[in-house]
């Protein structure tokens, strides 16, 4: 192999990034007999869009198979090498060949896909649903298309002669949330569908109880077992580092009964329980923290709508500055200062007709992404009632012990699914 092919292609699949936009390489017969040769110098990454993790190896110009470089589910590796660079990829432990990727002018981003490919006899094999939902099983073809297959029931088998080498994706059948990947193999016949922890990317995760009762969260090991569970009261969050394709169960400490299953998502680090969903954020809002309240014996918070109005201004003009952070105060957003009567949050209660006998109040604010605005209101109740800076009023730790509650919504101008948010807490 020649001294400048090592110098560029071995470090080439070391480095880390996130790419903007991926070339999609539908699956291809191969022979595997292809040689690398020697051109300019070129960008390439790879993106792992399988559910294990695979080995990226590039191939010599004598066509053999330099030591692969190991890519997680979801994580996306790149680096520099020339072009007509060869490379190879297997299911990392394996050794099961996926594709083969040639580094060309017009092609240097490349999607790893886990299609059917021909030549495999029919074996007869069989799925199980071990979970308590249904699952939906999908075939997925030559180019790399997904067809329907079957559903199953929690409990039930399903047998049949299927093809090797050809691969089937598992899906909860109501929230398409992807549970495994399968391809057809001679020496495996029975395919037992389980959420288990995979592996995956590193990150942050937060759990946060929105139920009336004490959780209990319990990670789901790569065997199936569950660990130690992690003791979680009303209103408060579990923070966690973790990994994309880890699972979490969460069950009620009293009942024993599962309320929730997560699979840790590469770009999601927030889950709720028992999150309240209203098409009106101000109901979840109010709702969710309720809940929560009534768990620990704290009574009911009332919807004001003078402590709403206050918090919906001042959340619409956050949102039209959109600076990508949220404030207290008008002239923390504009030199100008405009909207003096309503700069600070004693001044907005006032401007909206608050009682000046009740000069006690609470506001937070925060900046936000929440996907589901039928989750809106449970989102910033939870994030703030979890929170060590906000969380008082909603324990009743403060002197004052509110029983009125304003809460206010507008979307940034930076985002479909970014937020700003204000609570108001006072009492009459």
């Amino acid at each position: 192999m020649p001294k400048r092919l090592k110098q560029f292609v071995i470090p080439a699949i070391l480095s880390v990034l996130s790419t903007a936009f991926i070339f999609v390489f539908p699956s291809m017969a191969v022979s595997q007999t292809k040689c690398s040769t020697v051109g300019a110098i070129k960008r390439f990454d790879f993106e792992n869009a399988t559910f294990r993790d695979i080995e990226v190896r590039t191939v010599t110009e004598d066509c053999k198979e330099n030591a692969g470089k190991v890519i997680m589910p979801g994580q996306k590796v790149g680096g520099n090498s020339y072009i007509g660079t060869v490379f190879r990829i297997y299911e990392a432990g394996s050794d099961r060949f996926i594709n083969e990727f040639v580094l060309e002018e017009s092609g240097s981003n490349f999607k790893v896909e886990n299609c059917s490919r021909n030549g495999g006899d029919p074996i007869n094999a069989e799925f199980q649903n071990s979970l308590t939902v249904d699952i939906e099983i999908r075939k997925v073809a030559l180019n790399c298309e997904e067809e329907a297959f079957k559903i199953l029931k929690p409990g039930e088998k399903f047998a049949s002669d299927l093809n090797v080498n050809t691969v089937y994706r598992v899906y909860r059948s109501v929230s398409r949330q992807l549970l495994d990947e399968i391809v057809v193999g001679i020496s495996k016949r029975i395919f037992k569908i389980e959420n288990c922890s995979r592996s995956g990317t590193p990150r942050e995760i937060y759990i946060r109880n929105g139920s009336a009762e004490d959780i209990e969260i319990r990670r789901v090991s790569e065997d199936c077992s569950e660990e130690k569970p992690a003791l979680v009261t009303p209103g408060r969050m579990f923070e966690n580092r973790s990994f994309s394709n880890n699972v979490y169960r969460v069950y009620g400490k009293g009942s024993g009964k599962l309320l929730e299953e997560f699979t840790v998502q590469p770009r999601i680090s927030t889950y709720l329980v028992a999150a309240q969903e209203n098409d009106d954020p101000r109901q979840g809002f109010l709702e969710t923290t309720n809940l929560f309240r009534s768990g620990i014996g704290l009574p009911a918070f009332s919807l004001d709508e003078t402590l709403t109005n206050a918090c919906q201004w001042f959340a619409e003009f956050m949102a039209s500055e959109d600076k990508g952070y949220p404030v207290h105060e008008v002239s923390e957003l504009r030199k100008d200062k405009p909207f003096p009567e309503r700069n600070t949050a004693l001044k907005r209660l006032r401007y909206y007709g608050w009682d000046k006998k009740n000069r006690a109040y609470f506001e937070a604010t925060i900046l936000d992404t929440v996907p589901d605005i039928k989750r809106l209101g449970s989102h910033f109740a939870l994030a703030w009632s979890s929170s060590n800076t906000h969380d008082a009023p909603f324990f009743d730790r403060d002197r004052t012990k509110f029983n009125r509650v304003g809460f206010g919504y507008a979307k940034a101008k930076s985002g479909d699914t970014k937020y700003y948010a204000c609570a108001i807490f006072g009492k009459k």
